[in-house]
């Protein structure tokens, strides 16, 4: 980065974690329980520290990007959840305005081409490609940093959307392969609801791959499901307490940005329920990838299914690092990975736990059935593009 004029900032030294967070949630400054704000100029910071940063949520009331500095034995790449591992790791946080972040992310390489964005419905083996990925020496993996959710889940223009995308991509990848010379390629995992706005993406920057995961719709359901403890279901299966929370104004302005399709028409009958939104947060991403690669340029390169992840582990591999001109790794690394559960570290991994009910299951399909499209919890979408490996 060339030496320009000073960007001004504001610097807080994190005093710890707000208690009671979720492990899910969103990225954000009420994370933390802040020092008092100190001026700084960014510029110097980012010199001094440029391996230790990275840019961590968006602030919209302030129009500001928030970045968190972490110890320099810190890796971020090597946590199930990238904004998890930046929030527990966070040493101090600077906030910088949007022009001055445009500013400074500029000056960086443009290296678009060797950066790869991953798309799912969660909940489907993401976090496992991820990790699989990770093996070869040439990538780096970066597992769901918020900037991007936020970006697109914000309301923000399409253009300032595509924008802010740019510039954080730039900003991670100079970061991380600072912190790995021999990286070739950045690999991105993206929380589901960033298929929504798929398009913004390629707004950015059209040179950036794609690729879609997803996973039949009933084990997709029974693992988001499986996330609230025993004693909730048990709850809500008796006495539906979801569908009053969740019916209030603002928490469905909030479930609108996840769930896109529980506003539309064809389910408006469906009860604002814990299990219902599950169902068509899967149908949201499926619609929406579905909708993304019928254009007449297909927005993903690959479209993975995770059954065939499992069962052609590989070849599959083998074949996304040859697209991408990266050394496959030794097939001992990739077996080790499945060797152990990619999530094991995070409080929202998955326990194997089958918490679904033949009654939840008949739902689960009829509300399927009322799509013109996506009709089964089976559906193969990589079928209906017969184009795309």
């Amino acid at each position: 980065m060339t030496s320009g004029k000073h960007i001004e900032s504001t610097e807080h030294r994190v005093l710890r974690l707000r208690r009671g967070l979720w492990s899910g949630a969103m990225a954000g400054l009420d994370n933390f329980m802040l020092g008092e704000a100190i001026p700084v100029d960014f510029r110097d910071i980012w010199r001094r520290h440029l391996s230790d940063l990275s840019p961590f949520c968006i602030d919209l009331k302030r129009n500001q990007v928030v970045f968190v500095r972490v110890a320099s034995d810190v890796d971020l790449t090597a946590a199930p959840f990238y904004y998890h591992a930046q929030r527990q790791h966070a040493i101090e946080v600077y906030s910088l305005g949007f022009e001055q972040f445009y500013e400074l992310a500029e000056e960086l390489p443009d290296d678009a081409g060797n950066v790869g964005f991953l798309f799912s419905t969660g909940r489907c083996g993401s976090t496992l490609l991820a990790k699989l990925l990770q093996t070869s020496p040439q990538v780096v993996a970066i597992s769901e940093p918020d900037v991007y959710t936020q970006a697109v889940v914000s309301g923000l223009s399409q253009d300032e959307a595509a924008k802010l995308i740019r510039c954080c991509t730039r900003v991670l990848s100079t970061v991380h392969r600072r912190r790995v010379p021999a990286a070739s390629f950045v690999f991105i995992k993206l929380r589901s609801q960033c298929v929504y706005r798929g398009e913004v993406f390629r707004h950015a920057d059209h040179r950036y791959r794609s690729l879609f995961l997803y996973r039949n719709a009933t084990d997709v359901v029974n693992s988001f499901y499986s996330l609230l403890p025993g004693w909730g279901r048990a709850v809500v299966r008796r006495v539906p307490v979801d569908h009053w929370y969740l019916s209030g104004a603002q928490m469905r302005l909030r479930i609108s940005k996840i769930c896109p399709l529980l506003s539309d028409k064809r389910f408006a009958d469906l009860p604002r329920s814990c299990f219902n939104i599950c169902v068509l947060m899967w149908l949201s991403a499926m619609e929406s990838a579905a909708r993304l690669q019928a254009g007449d340029e297909p927005f993903f390169q690959s479209i993975l299914r995770y059954d065939d992840l499992l069962l052609q582990r590989h070849s599959i591999v083998a074949t996304l690092f040859k697209r991408w001109c990266v050394a496959p790794p030794d097939a001992q690394m990739l077996e080790a990975v499945f060797e152990r559960n990619s999530q094991s570290e995070s409080g929202i991994r998955s326990r194997g736990l089958w918490v679904l009910r033949q009654q939840d299951e008949e739902s689960l399909r009829s509300i399927l059935a009322r799509h013109p499209l996506v009709r089964v919890p089976e559906h193969d979408l990589k079928r209906s593009f017969s184009g795309t490996a």
